[in-house]
């Protein structure tokens, strides 16, 4: 019982959430933020690659208006470097969507030549 107790007082969860608003602005297409997203991988790789985390994902939640201009990026999934978290997030926030999407995810893997995937959802 006195685990229990003690395992319940100390279970705080703190959540953090991240998100990304740009300033009014031009915006970017899906192409161009492809180009600059495979760009911000491909110069994070020595790093990466030095930490361990040469593969990885980033998972964003996409609020856009009524043009389709994103509104702000909301970083679900963290690819576990936080310098690659703020460049991938710094260009979802300024993205105009081809479509209404809410979701966009960020593949890389920096062993397979720089690998890059980006999907729009």
């Amino acid at each position: 019982m006195a685990a229990a107790a003690a395992l319940a007082a100390g279970a705080c969860v703190t959540q953090r959430a991240t998100y990304f608003e740009a300033s009014p602005g031009p915006r970017i297409g899906v192409e161009e933020a492809r180009a600059r997203l495979r760009a911000a991988a491909r110069d994070a790789c020595p790093r990466l690659t030095a930490t361990k985390a040469a593969r990885g994902e980033a998972r964003f939640a996409l609020t856009h208006d009524s043009t389709l201009a994103v509104t702000r990026a909301a970083l679900m999934h963290s690819t576990r470097d936080s310098l690659l978290d703020l460049a991938l997030g710094n260009e979802a926030a300024v993205l105009r969507l081809d479509a209404p999407a809410s979701r966009l995810l960020v593949r890389y893997d920096c062993a397979d030549s720089a690998a890059f995937a980006l999907e729009v959802r």
